[in-house]
C-alpha cells in the first residue's frame, strides 16, 4: 500500500495551477460544479490495487476506527464507488483513484 496522500487545497484563482495560457483560457470557459465540504472529517475512498481502502484528512483508516460512522457511508455507497473506479480504469490508467 502506498503512503496515503494529503488532501490538495483548492487555489483561489486559476493562475494558482500553473496552468499555460492556453489551458488558463480553457477552463475559464468551462462550466464549474463546487461543493463544499459539510466539515472536517474529509471522508475519502480509495481503489489501489482493485481493493477499496479508506481514508481521512492524513492517514488511512482501519475498519473498526470510530471516524464519523464512516462504515455506514461505506455500506451505502461501496458498490457504487467501486463499479465507478473499475470503470475509470479501464478508460484512464493510473496506480490508484481518489473519490473524496
Amino acid at each position: 500500500m502506498t503512503k496515503h496522500v494529503e488532501y490538495e487545497k483548492m487555489p483561489k484563482n486559476l493562475k494558482n495551477l500553473w496552468l499555460s495560457e492556453q489551458s488558463t483560457q480553457a477552463l475559464s470557459k468551462m462550466k464549474w460544479a463546487v461543493t463544499e465540504k459539510v466539515q472536517e472529517a474529509n471522508f475519502s475512498f480509495i481503489y489501489q490495487n482493485r481493493k477499496l481502502l479508506f481514508a481521512k484528512w492524513k492517514e488511512y483508516l482501519e475498519w473498526n476506527e470510530d471516524f464519523f460512522g464512516f462504515q455506514g457511508v461505506v455500506a451505502k455507497f461501496e458498490e457504487n464507488v467501486r463499479q465507478l473506479f473499475e470503470q475509470l480504469g479501464r478508460e484512464i490508467r493510473a496506480d490508484n483513484y481518489h473519490f473524496r
